[in-house]
Parts: C-alpha cells; sequence; structure tokens
C-alpha cells in the first residue's frame, strides 16, 4: 500500500467538490494505507480528518449506504466500536439486500469487516 499514499495525498490535495462523498472514501483509503505501511498516528488523524468530511454529507443523504459505510468503517480505524458498529448496521437498514441484490450485500461485508476488527468474531460471521 506504501506506493499509492502519494498518489492519494496528491489527489486529495486538490479535491474534486463534485465528486461528493468519494473524496472521504478516499481519505479513509489513505488512512488505511496508511496504517498498514505502519504509520498509525498519521492514519488516525487521516481518518479523523475523513470523518470529519463525512458526516456533514450524512445530513444531506441519510439514506445513503455508501457514505454511511465509509462512515462505519473510518469509526473503525478510529477504534470507536459503537459508532461504527450502528454505522454498519444503518448501512445495512438503507440498502436491504432483499431490495437491491447487487449492492445489498456490501454494508452485509462492512458489518462483517467491522465487527472482525472490533473483538467480535461471531457477529463477523
Amino acid at each position: 500500500p506504501a506506493p499509492v499514499i502519494p498518489r492519494l495525498k496528491e489527489i486529495l490535495a486538490k479535491p474534486d467538490q463534485t465528486l461528493g462523498f468519494y473524496n472521504g472514501e478516499l481519505r479513509f483509503w489513505l488512512g488505511w494505507a496508511q496504517d498498514v505501511a505502519g504509520d498509525h498516528a498519521v492514519a488516525q488523524e487521516t481518518w479523523r480528518q475523513a470523518r470529519s468530511e463525512l458526516e456533514p454529507l450524512l445530513k444531506e443523504q441519510p439514506e445513503n449506504f455508501q457514505l454511511i459505510g465509509d462512515l462505519a468503517l473510518t469509526n473503525m480505524g478510529l477504534g470507536d466500536k459503537a459508532a461504527a458498529l450502528t454505522l454498519a448496521e444503518r448501512a445495512m437498514a438503507a440498502n436491504p439486500i432483499e431490495k437491491d441484490a447487487l449492492s445489498g450485500p456490501t454494508p452485509i461485508e462492512i458489518l462483517a469487516r467491522v465487527a472482525a476488527r472490533m473483538g467480535e468474531p461471531d457477529r463477523a460471521i
């Protein structure tokens, strides 16, 4: 993941506002790459910034399951178990698999990732 860090920083230095929440999603992935590369403190700061970018958008798009999922993963990275799990469940409710067989599994996968990372393996399964 280290090679992608400079490119993500370059993209995020001049974010395209027309991309909406995808800028925050890119910032989440930057934090993930930084964390995996061993730069945990910088990753935490990146995730805090991602959360501050994404949360206002949630007020405008309360049913956007992708945005909600991004916030769940961001809060997971920050170690906020309660918020991460609540948001993951909210994403599932916003786009249930019964209504969307194509995209519906995505929030389920996010819940599994969050639960596993936050120490709830049974819930992840």
